[in-house]
């Protein structure tokens, strides 16, 4: 067991995921010494499920979280993370977070466990596999004009290398860098809200992806193109900006994607219903209106 590791599950509708997540867990000869998940208000039996789990004895201490809404991963998120914080960061060194749909090795914290922990570190962050293939999105870098770029799947022959922004998809982060960076945005609702998370660590500690470190993550295409999530994406993204940009930068951008999009529109390149996504996830960005969108 490792005595120094809480692990984070925020699930959401997903039970079948989760019970495969879960007796992976059960399976490792390395355990996270504590498992606490956040129930979204999910309706799929997944609340009768977790009332039976949480009661069954196991090596590892677990804690569930029912939430009486749901209020999205980053309010999931953002929930779990406050409260580790405010009652258990005495306890633990570590979190490591996931998705109730992405599966660890089983070796996932032996070899976690045998990382030296240097002092600048804030965040370690494993390899995603989607599908046979390394999923290079989870793990970005980011330039001074605000520019993500997926780092090269070159870096991951390496024993480790420098990342400047993450997925919450198996990464582990300090308590003492949660301590001093704060909590993730909890109004995002869905997106980004890992992004923006993981530049404010990356202004404060060294991210570090460990590539001996595996968890698999498949998904297939339903975060491709238009759909009711390219909102929050939009929004989310633009409202991040807003807090990190300089003041210039940020009306350089603005003018550059409103010109964008009315170009798009013109030339028939995006629907009409896209353009009045973007316009309305655009305005609510700058206005910092949040949350779930209604």
């Amino acid at each position: 067991m490792n005595e120094n590791i809480i692990a984070l599950i925020v699930t959401y509708n997903r039970i079948n995921f989760l019970k495969k997540s879960l007796e992976i867990y059960k399976n490792m000869r390395v355990k996270p010494k504590k498992i606490l998940i956040v129930d979204n208000f999910s309706s799929d039996g997944t609340r009768e499920f977790l009332e039976k789990w949480v009661n069954e004895k196991e090596k590892v201490e677990k804690e569930v979280v029912f939430l009486k809404e749901n209020i999205g991963g980053s309010g999931g998120f953002y929930t779990g993370l406050k409260l580790i914080l405010d009652k258990y960061s005495k306890d633990y060194e570590w979190v490591y977070i996931s998705d109730d749909d992405a599966f660890p090795k089983l070796d996932l914290f032996e070899k976690f466990s045998l990382i030296k922990k240097e002092d600048n570190v804030g965040a370690i962050c494993a390899k995603i596999i989607n599908n046979g293939n390394i999923d290079v999105g989870h793990r970005r870098k980011i330039d001074g004009n605000f520019e993500e770029k997926p780092i090269d799947e070159l870096e991951y022959k390496k024993e480790s290398f420098l990342v400047n922004l993450f997925s919450y998809v198996g990464t582990f982060i300090s308590i003492k860098c949660l301590k001093k960076v704060g909590l993730p945005e909890k109004d995002y609702f869905i997106w980004y809200d890992d992004t923006e998370h993981s530049y404010r660590v990356n202004k404060e500690y060294r991210i570090l992806c460990y590539p001996i470190l595996e968890v698999e993550h498949n998904t297939g295409k339903e975060n491709l193109g238009f759909s009711w999530k390219t909102y929050y994406g939009i929004r989310n993204k633009t409202h991040m900006l807003k807090k990190h940009m300089t003041k210039g930068k940020f009306l350089f951008y603005c003018l550059k994607m409103k010109f964008k999009m009315k170009s798009k529109f013109l030339r028939k390149k995006i629907t009409k219903k896209e353009y009045e996504c973007f316009k309305e996830a655009f305005s609510d960005a700058l206005n910092d209106k949040l949350g779930k969108r209604g």
